[in-house]
């Protein structure tokens, strides 16, 4: 019973050792896996608001007077007349932060580009015309707000996607800022 005693009390400072080691692994993947989930919690509360805010400026889109001539876009070249909430500098009016907007923008250029290559099932709800350098809403395709709502349902961003984005931006701020 003595020396197992003393093997234990010879063998206490090892264990005491290990375990921290084992400790700090274990506390270290726990706290990465909390990261993790926090940042899609937050990708998912991102994803819902940049939807809300599509969602809001295509009510605007199809509002119309009386007589159905549109409010919010011009009639005959459909450029949307109010604020889009992935513009650049008016974003705040949707309740949107900077970075969201821009990654709002990003997924919108990449669906128009996928749909000019026949990538997608859909045309593009919201198109951007590079020489007037203006956003305009696909009444062609879409000549109804429910046939728009479709169209938003399809495409809706999703947290996954929206970290791709996210990601995506970032990066390309960071080169853009090691040329400036």
């Amino acid at each position: 019973m003595d020396r197992q005693i003393s093997a234990f009390y010879a063998r206490k400072p090892e264990v005491r050792r290990e375990s921290r080691t084992v400790y700090r692994k274990a506390h270290q993947r726990a706290k990465k896996k909390a990261e993790s989930l926090s940042r899609l919690a937050k990708a998912r509360a991102a994803a819902e608001l940049a939807h809300e805010a599509l969602h809001a400026v295509a009510v605007l889109a199809y509002e119309t007077l009386k007589d159905g001539t549109p409010v919010n876009v011009d009639p005959v070249t459909g450029d949307l007349l109010v604020v889009a909430p992935w513009s650049s500098k008016r974003y705040h009016e949707y309740g949107l932060r900077r970075s969201e907007a821009d990654v709002l923008r990003a997924y919108l250029l990449q669906l128009q580009a996928l749909a000019r290559k026949g990538k997608t099932a859909l045309p593009p709800l919201f198109t951007f015309d590079v020489v007037s350098r203006r956003w305009a809403v696909n009444k062609a395709d879409y000549p109804t707000f429910e046939a728009a709502e479709r169209w938003l349902a399809r495409y809706q961003l999703t947290p996954e996607a929206w970290l791709q984005w996210r990601d995506h931006i970032r990066k390309k701020r960071r080169k853009w800022r090691k040329k400036g």
